[in-house]
């Protein structure tokens, strides 16, 4: 069982152009049927891919977990999470070992997967684009 599950979709309008704008959304929901889950948007600025804005969005995720456990005494390491996305390169390359070939996707990788070693137990689920429509409007 998962103590929080992550729902995390990034994306870019004009998607790494110069003009782009990287965006992205996630909601975090804590396992327990008292807490109520809030959604929270990012505007990443110009010049954002997809890929980076899928990143981006689920290091904002964790990082905002991490805080919330440290602000409150806990551990992140006594938690564990449930990424769900609909990024088939985020989810491949943080749990199946793809490899990241991008120079651009690199640092953000390493930040992602530093982050996740501070958790217990971290797990991904690939939801599809329409379900990630319905759960986060885009």
């Amino acid at each position: 069982m998962h103590n929080f599950i992550i729902t995390a979709d990034g994306g870019s309008l004009g998607n790494g152009t110069k003009d782009s704008i990287g965006y992205g959304s996630f909601i975090v929901e804590r396992v327990n049927p008292k807490t109520k889950s809030k959604q929270f948007r990012h505007t990443f600025g110009e010049d954002i891919t997809n890929s980076e804005a899928e990143y981006m969005i689920v290091i904002e995720a964790l990082k905002l977990i991490q805080s919330v456990l440290e602000a409150s005494g806990y551990r992140a390491v006594d938690n564990s999470i449930l990424i769900r996305s609909d990024s088939a390169l985020v989810i491949g390359q943080c749990s199946n070992n793809w490899k990241v070939k991008s120079v651009r996707i690199m640092p953000l990788f390493t930040i992602l997967k530093d982050l996740m070693s501070e958790f217990g137990d971290v797990e991904f689920e690939k939801l599809s684009g329409d379900k990630m429509k319905s759960i986060l409007g885009h």
